[in-house]
This record gives C-alpha cells, sequence and structure tokens, in this order.
C-alpha cells in the first residue's frame, strides 16, 4: 500500500456509493452524478497523485509521464485536477513534460508483468 492509497482511504474514496461498479478499482467506475462528495473525493486524490508526479518530475527528468490503473478512467475533471497539481509542482523548466493515460488502460501494468514474465520463462 503506497502513502497515495492512504490519502485515497482517509478522505472515504473506499466507502463511496459506486453505481454498479465492481471490483477493487470500482470507485473510478462511480458515476458522479452531482455527488459533491464524490467529487471533492476524486479531486483530493487527483491532487495528491499530481502533487507526487511533480515531485518526481523534478527529480528524474523524465521524456513522458504514464499514469495507469482504475482511476485513470474517472473522467476529465480527474485529468484537470491531476495536471494542476503537477504543474504547481513541477519546476518551471520541467512543466512541458506530459502526463498521459496509459494506452493499455488500467491493465497496463498487468499486461507489463505478463509479458515479463514470459520472456524470463523462454
Amino acid at each position: 500500500m503506497s502513502h497515495l492509497d492512504d490519502v485515497e482511504r482517509a478522505e472515504g474514496f473506499d466507502r463511496l456509493p459506486h453505481a454498479g461498479a465492481t471490483g477493487p478499482h470500482g470507485g473510478a467506475q462511480l458515476r458522479l452524478g452531482g455527488q459533491r462528495v464524490a467529487a471533492a473525493v476524486l479531486t483530493e486524490g487527483a491532487t495528491a497523485l499530481g502533487s507526487a508526479v511533480g515531485g518526481l518530475i523534478n527529480v528524474i527528468d523524465p521524456e513522458v509521464v504514464v499514469i495507469t490503473g482504475g482511476v485513470t478512467g474517472c473522467g476529465a475533471p480527474w485529468w484537470e485536477a491531476l495536471r494542476e497539481a503537477v504543474h504547481a509542482e513541477t519546476l518551471p523548466v520541467l512543466r512541458g513534460v506530459p502526463v498521459e493515460p496509459a494506452s493499455l488502460g488500467g491493465d497496463a501494468a498487468l499486461l507489463g508483468a505478463a509479458r515479463m514474465a514470459l520472456e524470463v520463462a523462454a
């Protein structure tokens, strides 16, 4: 469990009504539908992640940052909060580093691990 997971839990993300969402990332499928608490929780989580990502950009100077996981499907408000926090945290010279969703979606890490396992076994 990461510190960002702690932020998510402290804000009550895991206790929200998930409008039919299932699985461990069910909250990412949450239908906001005017639920101010849900929107605030998603914004808080995106802001925490964005601050952490911005700090990492300052340290490692990547060409691009790829975000994966179920929460990346939360929509434009989540991405806007994330990118605003990244921008606020990042040094001016590094503010052009793109922050993008993984092209493979929420299963990117799982697919990468499976590929690595196959390569090691070969």
